[in-house]
């Protein structure tokens, strides 16, 4: 057959030299927004972050289609929340009182960050609260100075987060002295994760846990972060943000780790030093 009707034969001789692929998730910027609220907040809160959630749905565009001067274009967007433990290593610890909140969003380019905010401003009626809860409840925030440095998904394709989804979130503020430290410590966690876990929904977490997000951001950290053009702090911010598909997958994980990773012992310690 290939002789009478062949035109071309190829069986592992040429290599893709261009392509039409989505653009890699490494270096693209995020927002990160964490507080920590009062449990008689929660009703107040909750209905804030879902207004924000109707904002985006409206003028925002989830992919790489689209024109970031119109609809900023995101990978990722999510709010979750959860009872604050006394020690978070430790889910027999004990609760605190107080409810946590994390709000991350990942951004096709670094344009589309101003742009969500000049919607934001005239679109979102909780722009105008977010100053003042960040001053009572702010525990992290960082708007584009943090960019995706490690991650389980090097095309920029959007995650597949379900509400109701299981998070895994630790924020450092580290000195830029420790930045080649911290690189490779995560840089390490990216490929012990790769080894034992799986990207996606299909599969059986009691083997291999099943994460839907996972990346670690890093940038600059800024005395103002909504102001771009304010000082730096001199330190650096590190936002690991993780999303598994189904509760069980994250005892498995912290296991795994517990073996796999050696940088788990050293986890405690750098949580001390440096854990918002």
């Amino acid at each position: 057959k290939i002789k009478d009707y062949g035109l071309l034969v190829d069986i592992g001789a040429t290599k893709v030299l261009t392509n039409f692929s989505e653009p890699s998730l490494i270096g693209n910027p995020t927002i990160h927004i964490g507080f920590r609220v009062p449990k008689a907040m929660e009703s107040e809160m909750d209905a804030y972050w879902k207004s924000h959630e109707a904002f985006m749905r409206s003028y925002q565009t989830l992919g790489v289609i689209g024109d970031d001067g119109d609809k900023p274009r995101f990978l990722e967007f999510y709010i979750s929340k959860g009872a604050e433990l006394k020690n978070p290593m430790d889910p027999s610890s004990g609760e605190t009182g107080s409810l946590i909140y994390m709000m991350s969003e990942t951004y096709l380019t670094p344009q589309a960050i101003p742009k969500h905010f000049e919607l934001a401003a005239k679109h979102w009626d909780g722009f105008k609260k977010l100053p003042e809860y960040m001053e009572k409840y702010g525990i992290v925030t960082q708007v584009g100075q943090a960019k995706v440095i490690t991650c389980f998904q090097e095309t920029g394709l959007p995650f597949q987060i379900s509400k109701g989804s299981s998070c895994l979130h630790m924020t450092m503020r580290v000195p830029v002295a420790k930045e080649a430290e911290m690189d490779s410590y995560w840089t390490e966690h990216e490929a012990a994760v790769r080894k034992t876990h799986t990207m996606g929904t299909a599969g059986d977490d009691s083997k291999a846990p099943r994460i839907t997000s996972f990346y670690v951001a890093k940038g600059k950290e800024l005395k103002n972060p909504m102001d771009p053009t304010s000082a730096e702090t001199g330190t650096l911010i590190y936002q690991m943000s993780e999303t598994y598909a189904a509760p069980e997958g994250i005892p498995k994980h912290m296991e795994i780790m517990g073996a796999k990773w050696a940088g788990m012992a050293t986890l405690p310690q750098k949580i001390k030093d440096y854990g918002l």
